[in-house]
């Protein structure tokens, strides 16, 4: 039987028995459909990064400040505010979502910009993780998922007793 906990001093958990079969079977199925869901969205990703690149053109930018972003726990990434000009010579500021502590870039750097001429304010830093990071991600919680969900079906029912509650 496998426990988890709801609550932090452990004093109440709510119990799944994976050798129940309609359990087992939410469960396997659940793991299953998500990992298959997850696949899917990270080739969508995929394919959408493949098709941005095949129209989007490369310019210089420069890094023209660092935003810090603070979440819940206080803890601070630095995202770069980047400026570049388009084809037209029209100047464009852009700020990345994707914040690093340290700081990837500094105040000042020349950075490779990737846009699509019909909407410049999408513009990207030619890097691989802020051009295929969100697909490697989903893809592999999608894996993870699949391969567990596939696990726990081939898995024969008597070897699930074997998993037992760390906290007991």
């Amino acid at each position: 039987m496998v426990e988890f906990s709801w609550e932090r001093n452990y004093s109440k958990t709510k119990s799944f028995d994976l050798s129940n079969p309609k359990v087992r079977k939410i469960i396997i199925i659940g793991l299953i459909l998500t990992g298959i869901f997850l696949l899917g969205l990270s080739f969508h990703f995929y394919v959408s990064t493949s098709s941005y690149l095949k129209s989007a053109k490369s310019v210089e930018g420069t890094v023209i400040k660092l935003l810090p972003i603070e979440d819940d726990e206080n803890n601070t990434t630095y995202a770069p505010v980047f400026e570049f000009k388009d084809q037209a010579g029209q100047s464009h500021v852009i700020e990345s979502s994707l914040g690093r502590n340290p700081p990837a870039f500094e105040k000042g750097q020349k950075v490779e910009v990737l846009y699509d001429p019909a909407s410049p304010q999408n513009a990207k830093l030619n890097e691989f993780f802020s051009l295929w990071g969100v697909a490697m991600i989903v893809g592999f919680i999608g894996m993870l998922s699949l391969i567990f969900g596939l696990i726990l079906f081939f898995i024969k029912k008597e070897k699930i007793n074997v998993i037992q509650n760390p906290f007991e």
